[in-house]
């Protein structure tokens, strides 16, 4: 069996149609971002035919995507291809091509938002989580109230307003650290 390796990364600029959370605030920047990708469906949907369209590529890297696309070239059972996908705010999120379903399919724990935290893609993250939301005040600043919505509606309090520089779980309960 012969095996091949592959990674790439796209930039991937797209309106988002500026979205908003439960609190009426935007989840975005008017650009869709790795957020918005692991919570809605169409955003996720357009990115993965955006990543098989071989015109989203140059060179190699667009003839190997038409030819994924065209399973009559064979076996693709030993290709490993992982795509890193920046966004416009500085977010990512990784996807590899799935030779079995012929789809390019987001990898499970790397959407990282604009601050560099960890956004599960489903259920909890780990209790002792925290979440930093240090940088420049224009900096993402929706990603404080994304990172609360992606927990149970349940476990999460008031959101807390935008002076909290760090956002704790300890497997029950969210809490918001306001900076010194």
């Amino acid at each position: 069996m012969r095996s091949e390796a592959f990674t790439h990364t796209v930039q991937y600029q797209v309106p988002s149609g500026n979205p908003v959370g439960p609190d009426h605030l935007p989840q975005d920047n008017g650009w869709v971002n790795a957020y918005d990708t692991v919570v809605g469906g169409a955003y996720l949907l357009n990115l993965q035919n955006h990543l098989k369209n071989p015109s989203s590529y140059s060179g190699f890297m667009a003839t190997l995507i038409s030819v994924l696309n065209n399973s009559v070239y064979g076996d693709f059972s030993g290709l490993s291809l992982v795509i890193t996908v920046y966004f416009q705010d500085g977010s990512r999120r990784k996807f590899s091509f799935n030779a079995q379903t012929m789809e390019m399919e987001p990898i499970p724990g790397t959407a990282i938002d604009a601050h560099n935290n960890p956004l599960p893609d489903s259920g909890l993250p780990p209790a002792g989580s925290q979440y930093y939301f240090t940088g420049p005040q224009d900096s993402a600043p929706y990603d404080r109230r994304n990172i609360i919505y992606l927990f149970p509606p349940i476990n999460v309090p008031n959101p807390p307003g935008p002076t909290c520089e760090l956002i704790r779980w300890n497997g029950e309960v969210l809490s918001c650290v306001l900076p010194n």
